[in-house]
C-alpha cells in the first residue's frame, strides 16, 4: 500500500467519483426504466389503434356485401319481372329466328314480349 493510499483527499476524490458514478448508473437506469414505460404505452396504443381499423375495415366490407346482396336481389327481382328478349339472363328460352329477337321500340298489344305502351329498354 502506498502513500496515496492514506491521503485523505486521495480516498475523498476516489469515494466521489465511485459514488457520481453509481448516481449517473441510477439516473440512467431510471431513464432506461421510463424510456421501457412508455415504448410499452405506445406499442398498446398502436396495437388498438390496429384492432380498431381492423374491426371498422370488416364491419365496412360486411356493410358493403349486404348492400350489394340487396342490390343483386333487386336485380334479379326486376329481370323477372321486366325481361325482355335478347337479355342474357332472361329466363325465356331464345328465339329461333334474328326478326323474332328484334323488338320494337313501343310494343303492339299483339307483341306479348313487353307489356303494352311499355319502352324498349334502351330506346326513348
Amino acid at each position: 500500500m502506498g502513500l496515496d493510499a492514506l491521503n485523505p483527499l486521495a480516498a475523498i476524490g476516489r469515494w466521489t467519483a465511485h459514488y457520481s458514478s453509481c448516481l449517473l448508473h441510477d439516473a440512467l437506469s431510471g431513464v432506461r426504466t421510463a424510456f421501457h414505460g412508455v415504448e410499452g404505452r405506445v406499442l398498446d396504443a398502436l396495437k388498438g389503434a390496429e384492432s380498431r381499423l381492423v374491426d371498422a375495415a370488416a364491419a365496412r366490407e360486411e356493410r358493403i356485401l349486404g348492400e350489394l346482396n340487396a342490390l343483386r336481389g333487386e336485380l334479379k327481382e326486376l329481370r323477372d319481372r321486366f325481361g325482355f328478349v335478347g337479355d342474357p339472363v332472361a329466363t325465356a328460352p331464345a328465339p329461333a329466328s334474328a326478326s323474332e329477337r328484334l323488338v320494337p321500340r313501343t310494343s303492339s298489344s299483339g307483341d306479348t314480349r313487353l307489356p303494352p305502351g311499355r319502352n324498349h329498354p334502351g330506346g326513348p
